[in-house]
């Protein structure tokens, strides 16, 4: 059977088996998943569009009237709350990266890393001072230069219009201490080799950085802790670690230059990471407020949309596996509703019309098919194999006590080095060798017998036994 239609198959059944509750990830990431009503009206999407406009022109007025970003050395609070305001929307990020020109976009985008550049500075500082608490007999001391701030984010494509951003990942990562000199361990390049500080536990530094960042009280008025985290959230600012539903486990093979080679090692974790993004993070906004249910169905599909053409095609295509072709279909919807060619709503019509599942059972069904392909391709994740054996010339095994006296060049081949061997002198398979018991061969013992292995027998794969 050929790979693509188990890949179909079992997809179908992931898919099915997707829409079962999420348990363990409810109680290990302490999030509630209570359904939301994420229905509303024509009328409901006209005032969205609207207010998103709204924020975009006053923003794009005040930007015009007041080219100067600080006053006095810090950015101008007025500027700020209006940044903040598209900031929040989905609607209004969307149509400032339409309406909005390049300058207005990279004069935005310069104030929003001023934003971010103060609060990852005030974030090293309380990290370092938190962990020299927490390790009062530690013999090195941590200073906020030790303490890095990684922000996992997708580069744009060669040649496109600058963007703004929806969301900002922070990831706090401190250095590990080596248990024998008692110093920063370090890696084989030199450099200080460091670990995740944890989501919880920076998730507090990075609220409250972030408010001061913003303007503190002169913006959002008085400061709570309640309120603090209200900025942070609105404003979509993500504490995350390697075990956040947030992360890839392996971001290089998701992300980075090798995302469109076969061998992820974290199958369910690309389908987990990817329904997340979506999905689930999204019902948590509306859940907590900090989107309105518009722009949170908009935000649905340009998400996934995004996480299909930046990383599961590119994706499936290194691995050789295909999707079904109602997701496929799906898809070209998902493109147009991202693109602001049509609504949300719209493109829910027009998913019904084609006899399509609607948008929460395509992201169902896009999470099945991204595990199956890795788990089923034969490409997949494998252990880096050990060093082969030099070659030795096409001669008869020898037993292990000849073996440590011939020179390198005439030891045994290993497995995969023996291709060359002529048919019939090769030792037959196991069902061959009926009349030959163990007692008949006793030089040919399991450990001397490496060339029939059940990994040295591709001719035997599971695909092709389809009676076992």
């Amino acid at each position: 059977m050929k790979f693509d239609k188990v890949f179909r198959f079992a997809a179908a059944l992931a898919a099915a088996l997707c829409a079962l509750p999420l348990m363990a990830d409810n109680v290990s990431q302490g999030v509630d998943r209570t359904p939301v009503d994420m229905s509303y009206t024509q009328e409901e999407w006209d005032f969205a569009k609207a207010e998103a406009a709204r924020k975009v022109q006053e923003y794009r007025n005040y930007n015009s009237t007041h080219p100067n970003s600080q006053i006095d050395g810090t950015l101008d609070p007025e500027r700020v709350k209006k940044m903040l305001e598209i900031q929040k929307d989905p609607l209004a990020v969307a149509e400032f990266n339409q309406k909005a020109s390049v300058a207005e976009i990279n004069k935005f985008n310069d104030d929003t890393k001023t934003i971010r550049d103060a609060t990852k500075k005030t974030v090293q500082e309380k990290v370092a001072k938190e962990w020299n608490k927490l390790h009062p007999d530690s013999k090195v001391e941590m200073k906020a230069e030790d303490v890095e701030i990684w922000e996992p984010t997708n580069e744009p494509k060669p040649g496109q219009k600058p963007k703004i951003g929806q969301d900002w990942d922070v990831n706090v990562k401190v250095p590990e201490v080596d248990k024998k000199t008692e110093k920063w361990k370090t890696g084989k390049d030199g450099k200080i080799a460091r670990k995740d500080f944890g989501a919880e536990k920076s998730k507090p530094f990075i609220d409250d950085a972030y408010f001061e960042a913003t303007g503190g009280e002169d913006v959002h008025g008085k400061k709570t802790p309640e309120k603090v985290k209200r900025v942070a959230g609105e404003s979509h600012v993500t504490s995350t670690d390697a075990n956040h539903l947030e992360a890839y486990k392996d971001p290089d093979r998701v992300i980075g230059d090798n995302k469109t080679k076969p061998g992820y090692k974290y199958g369910e974790d690309y389908g987990d990471v990817f329904e997340y993004k979506s999905s689930q993070n999204i019902e948590d906004e509306v859940r907590n407020t900090y989107m309105t249910k518009p722009g949170a169905d908009f935000e649905k599909f340009r998400q996934t949309f995004k996480q299909y053409d930046k990383f599961i095609k590119p994706h499936l295509d290194g691995l050789g596996a295909k999707l079904s072709d109602d997701c496929v279909e799906s898809m070209k919807i998902f493109e147009k509703v991202a693109n602001g060619e049509i609504s949300p709503l719209q493109g829910r019509k027009m998913l019904a019309e084609k006899n399509l599942p609607p948008p929460e059972q395509v992201i169902e069904k896009l999470k099945g098919q991204v595990e199956a392909a890795e788990k089923l391709n034969p490409n997949k994740y494998k252990p880096k194999a050990p060093e082969q054996q030099p070659k030795a010339p096409p001669e008869q095994p020898q037993t292990p006590e000849q073996q440590p006296k011939a020179p390198p060049e005439k030891q045994p081949k290993a497995p995969e080095q023996q291709p060359k061997a002529p048919p019939e002198k090769q030792p037959q398979a196991p069902e061959q060798q009926p009349k030959t018991t163990p007692e008949q061969q006793p030089k040919t013992t399991p450990e001397q017998q490496p060339k029939t292995t059940p990994e040295q027998q591709p001719k035997t794969t599971p695909e092709q036994q389809p009676k076992t």
